[in-house]
């Protein structure tokens, strides 16, 4: 389904709203492939971001929730454990 504003996304719908397995890109460029919920990310998903960051992990209500890692193209990742265990880390690229 392309949008107006130039989105675009093919999965499920289920009564017109983007729920099940999907991916959805926007006119940024910023691409997210997972699951969705009530018209939102939700569930285990991967966001790729115009820039090339990364973030693969846990969505609730369309905002990174739980589990996951966010991964910058500089070579900075963190790891999200839970709500309270955050690890940092740093690989040197040469």
């Amino acid at each position: 389904m392309n949008f107006f504003n130039g989105d675009e996304y093919e999965g499920y719908f289920l009564k017109g709203i983007k729920e099940g397995t999907g991916t959805y890109s926007d006119s940024d460029g910023n691409y997210y492939t997972g699951n969705f919920k009530n018209d939102d990310k939700h569930g285990l998903g991967t966001l790729k971001y115009y820039n090339g960051d990364t973030y693969i992990g846990d969505w609730n209500d369309g905002e990174k929730s739980g589990k996951g890692t966010f991964t910058w193209l500089d070579a900075y990742w963190i790891s999200f454990l839970s709500s309270h265990e955050i690890t940092f880390h740093y690989k040197l690229i040469i």
